[in-house]
């Protein structure tokens, strides 16, 4: 009885974090060869202090990027990167970033952050 214990309470919670992680494989979203296979995300933010941000993840970001929109809470994102001017040739080639697939910036401007790793 003593070695049936021991394996359900190791076996248990390992088959149960498995379980979790295929459900987690299943919801990710599907790419198709319409979609272009860009490795970038990006969304758009209004700003309480009046403005946008314009939050963009690199290929290894994403991640990070998908996790900081499913800690959101009360309205607030909490994320960090680096401030950019304008996206790069190479950024709208290898990530998909383009900043017309989202509306005109408004009159109090707009901030682009990008987040990346070194």
């Amino acid at each position: 009885m003593a070695i049936v214990l021991m394996y359900a309470i190791v076996c248990i919670p390992l088959g149960w974090m498995w379980f979790q992680e295929k459900r987690t494989i299943a919801a990710l979203p599907v790419v198709t060869v319409d979609d272009g296979n860009f490795a970038g995300a990006g969304v758009l933010v209004d700003l309480p202090s009046g403005g946008e941000a314009l939050l963009l993840a690199e290929s290894l970001s994403v991640p990070d990027f998908v996790g900081a929109m499913h800690d959101v809470k009360n309205g607030e994102l909490k994320a960090t990167g680096k401030v950019i001017d304008t996206i790069t040739d190479t950024q709208v080639e290898y990530y998909g970033f383009d900043e017309s697939d989202f509306p005109d910036p408004p009159t109090d401007g707009r901030v682009m952050l990008l987040l990346s790793y070194p």
